[in-house]
């Protein structure tokens, strides 16, 4: 069984006293899930599957933790909690959501103006729920952000994920990991 996701997230960042921020994000995701079936003298029989769905709801704080001095970049720290509403599965595809989870991550970010270049660390830890226990996940996205005025920006990136398994009653789930 191979899977690939694509990922798509609309986030809200509102600027706070001390050079932190609130953020507000609705992640988007599509999977798409390819088996084929074979066995001596048997055609083979290939299975595709797309399941599509909104995914956890996230809120967030994210704060300067050093300013940025010279060659050094910023350095920028943010917790979030993921609200476990988003679906769980569509079209029989599991999509991942619907599990309460934190996240942590670290940001340095380099300003060569108008552009803002960042490479961004983070790690998931999801809990478990009726037995299930989705794999924690490691990331690591770099990209940059194009000021077009002093009120918004373009913003790119590309992103990498790891995924752990899933467990089910402590078992590993043969697949589940990327």
């Amino acid at each position: 069984l191979e899977r690939s996701a694509s990922f798509f997230d609309l986030t809200a960042r509102f600027g706070l006293p001390g050079s932190s921020q609130l953020e507000l994000g609705i992640p988007y995701l599509s999977v798409t899930e390819v088996g084929e079936l074979s066995a001596p003298g048997v055609p083979t029989s290939r299975s595709e599957r797309t399941g599509r769905g909104a995914g956890d709801f996230r809120i967030g704080l994210a704060k300067t933790l050093i300013r940025e001095n010279g060659r050094w970049p910023d350095l920028v720290g943010r917790l979030s909690w993921h609200s476990g509403e988003g679906d769980e599965s569509d079209n029989g595809v599991l999509l991942g959501g619907g599990f309460e989870a934190w996240s942590g991550s670290l940001s340095f970010v380099k300003r060569r103006d108008p552009l803002a270049l960042f490479l961004s660390l983070g790690y998931t830890a999801s809990r478990e729920r009726d037995g299930v226990e989705p794999g924690n996940q490691m990331n690591v996205s770099f990209g940059t952000a194009f000021a077009m005025s002093p009120a918004s920006s373009l913003f790119g990136s590309i992103n990498y994920r790891s995924i752990a398994a899933t467990r089910i009653d402590e078992q590993a789930l043969d697949g589940s990991s990327f």
